[in-house]
């Protein structure tokens, strides 16, 4: 049985990046970066990655000026704009990116990068090798073959040579006859003025070379017979501009450099951070190591006052009924330090006991610190539960909203796989296997133990997120003002609107929570739609 071949791509950068520019329009970092190019360039890669799986991968980008075609045709592109400022300032972060997944840049100088790839190509044909040259460049259709295929990087099709002549009406080795004569208006290559695509296909359709046509003028209709004529030296000369070379020194070019390699995923998710492009952040997330969790579910009071003992600030969540909803709390979670958390059923299904209950009571009357993430969530569910409302309270997401507001989501997991490095239990996760979260939302019968790692990581990755975003907010005075001062005392009681003059009133003493302006809104239609359901009185002590 014969062995599969190596496959080897070779992209093409300034195409693929300008393609990327183009496509996508508008899309900047908060710093006003533009991020368009780097980004569409990013995701090409990855499918091209995904999709072909390719044993060998390089990327050729022209360097210097390629002088060549210039000396030979003064006007050669002579039309190109130049590259625009908010493109030339992402060449950078594409290399960068390239970097990061081990992609080797290739380049040579007084050549174009087409040249480079069409000498690499040959030279690895000829070797043994599978090739395809990923573009959406048409001048490229010459040179498929036999161990060369074209992958067209916009309309994602693979051509081989039956492809290439479906597509252009000839077969791949017709094509720089046919550019002859039609020219290439994107390179300013002049061909035969005044015939066209249609009139250079079917001369070469009949004739079959370039050759063939000025050795059959006489066959020709006179009046394309003179424009050929007059133009005979221009026709040869832009078949010498159209041809690629593959025939240039790559004898500096390894090919063993070229073989795939892992992606460097710190690295990666570091520059993605960088970009603030949030999905890819969380797809190129380190692999960190984690410590031993220590998350245990409260069967006494004892085990309640015993771990809340002391006034140490103390990370809380707290477990709707509804996913993301403001209803009566199934359980409360409390973590004094990373890798621990104590889970503190309420509802009898999970082994929730009057006993327990009121012994989270007496936590949340103290006066230590609550930590919470979106602590105005937090509070809303603690007063459906018809459970005290501590005076103090810190919130990373508030932290994480004042250092950067132009974060295209500040969603707990977000944040988390940001600045821990790591992922997070969401509620679906855990209604694929558990009866906790049914789709009525009706709690199981299970205990609570089953539901741990989901209810324990709440707390615990809270308060990681405080220790790792307050030193950062506390270096800035102008940031501590904005949480301190602006977000902070802006937190209204969301149980029901009677009750915000009471809560402003003890805000000012030492509230420490609240919610981005930006989801105040969207907060505020969930809570007309809760509070008329409910007609119970305000549990916030007065």
């Amino acid at each position: 049985m014969p062995r599969k071949k190596q496959s080897l791509f070779i992209i093409d950068g300034s195409n693929n990046v300008y393609r990327s520019y183009f496509a996508i329009r508008g899309l900047t970092n908060s710093a006003g970066l533009a991020t368009n190019a780097v980004y569409g360039f990013t995701q090409t890669l990855k499918k091209l990655l995904k999709d072909h799986n390719p044993d060998s991968i390089a990327v050729a980008f022209d360097i210097g000026s390629s002088k060549t075609r210039h000396e030979a045709y003064e006007d050669y592109k002579k039309d190109r704009r130049p590259m625009p400022d908010d493109l030339s300032v992402q060449l950078p972060f594409v290399n960068e990116v390239l970097e990061g997944f081990h992609i080797p840049v290739i380049g040579v100088e007084d050549w174009e990068a087409d040249d480079l790839i069409g000498s690499l190509a040959c030279s690895a044909r000829d070797r043994g090798y599978d090739v395809v040259i990923a573009t959406s460049d048409k001048d490229f259709f010459q040179l498929v073959g036999d161990g060369i295929a074209f992958y067209h990087t916009g309309r994602e099709v693979l051509y081989d040579a039956k492809g290439v002549e479906e597509a252009f009406g000839l077969p791949p080795e017709r094509v720089v006859d046919v550019m002859a004569i039609w020219g290439d208006a994107i390179d300013n290559i002049p061909g035969v003025p005044g015939i066209g695509e249609k009139g250079a296909k079917g001369l070469i359709t009949q004739f079959g070379t370039l050759e063939g046509v000025y050795e059959n003028l006489d066959k020709v209709k006179p009046a394309m017979r003179k424009k050929l004529e007059e133009h005979r030296e221009k026709a040869f000369m832009s078949r010498d501009l159209a041809r690629i070379k593959c025939d240039l020194d790559i004898n500096n070019i390894d090919f063993d450099s070229l073989k795939r390699q892992e992606p460097d995923r710190p690295r990666l998710h570091e520059i993605f951070s960088r970009l603030e492009f949030a999905s890819l952040m969380q797809e190129y997330l380190p692999e960190t190591p984690q410590l031993p969790k220590d998350y245990r579910v409260a069967t006494s009071a004892d085990d309640v006052s015993e771990y809340a003992a002391g006034s140490d600030a103390i990370g809380i969540w707290v477990e709707p009924v509804t996913a993301d909803g403001f209803d009566e709390p199934i359980a409360v979670s409390l973590c004094r330090r990373a890798a621990e958390s104590l889970i503190i059923p309420l509802s009898a299904d999970l082994g929730g006991t009057t006993e327990l209950k009121d012994a989270l009571r007496q936590v949340l009357r103290g006066e230590r610190l609550f930590v919470a993430y979106d602590a105005k969530a937090v509070i809303r569910r603690l007063d459906a539960g018809g459970l005290p409302v501590p005076s103090r309270w810190a919130d990373p997401m508030i932290m994480s909203y004042v250092i950067n507001p132009g974060l295209p989501s500040h969603a707990l997991g977000n944040v988390a796989r940001d600045r821990l490095r790591q992922d997070v239990v969401t509620r679906k996760d855990v209604a694929k296997t558990a009866p906790l979260f049914a789709l009525d939302h009706e709690i199981g019968s299970s205990s609570a133990g089953a539901y741990t790692p989901y209810l324990g990581e709440k707390s615990d990755l809270t308060m990681g997120l405080r220790d790792v975003l307050e030193p950062e907010l506390r270096r800035d005075e102008a940031l501590v003002t904005i949480y301190e001062t602006i977000e902070m005392p802006l937190m209204p009681v969301p149980c029901c609107g009677r009750c915000r003059t009471r809560w402003a009133r003890r805000s000012r003493i030492s509230n420490r929570g609240s919610t981005p302006r930006r989801e105040r809104s969207s907060i505020s239609t969930r809570r007309r739609s809760s509070d008329t359901s409910s007609s119970r009185s305000c549990s916030i002590p007065r």
